[in-house]
């Protein structure tokens, strides 16, 4: 029965059946990669992929969230952009504000107002927000006063 097949015929039919399985895994599975493999291009960030798709490196620290780093200058122009936001509507209050409020109405208004902007409250600019805050009650026609301490209670 063994005899009939030769050592030559069983290689070709054995190499045959081999390159037919590796190009129908190569077409099912990375066919994209075959694509850009034969047409010259290399895939953007296809170097050293595991089965998951991640690197060597990524697949240490999978359950660390991946964030860019922050910049300080960053930090700052958005702790600016936040003082300047705030001033705003802090002068607005003052504008739309009536000589006839009630202190425990302007209070609770003031405190969620600076509740919205809670980095402001720990940045270096606390100090003159409370400035600009003290410096428009004692400029318009309040009936009651302000003081430092009761501005950082309601931070």
């Amino acid at each position: 029965m063994f005899t009939t097949i030769s050592w030559g015929n069983y290689l070709i039919a054995f190499a045959l059946v081999s390159l037919t399985w590796y190009i129908y895994v190569g077409l099912r599975y990375y066919k994209i990669e075959l694509l850009a493999f034969f047409h010259g291009k290399k895939k953007a960030g296809s170097g050293n992929r595991l089965s998951d798709g991640a690197t060597p490196s990524e697949n240490i620290f999978i359950d660390q969230p991946t964030t860019p780093p922050i910049r300080i200058s960053e930090l700052e122009d958005d702790t600016f952009q936040e003082v300047d936001h705030l001033i705003g509507r802090l002068k607005k209050l003052f504008s739309e504000i009536q000589s006839t409020v009630v202190e425990e109405e302007f209070t609770n208004y003031l405190r969620l107002l600076l509740a919205e902007y809670p980095l402001l409250g720990q940045s270096v600019f606390k100090s003159q927000v409370n400035e600009f805050i003290l410096s428009e009650i004692a400029r318009g026609n309040l009936p009651f006063q302000f003081t430092e301490q009761h501005l950082r209670q309601l931070w």
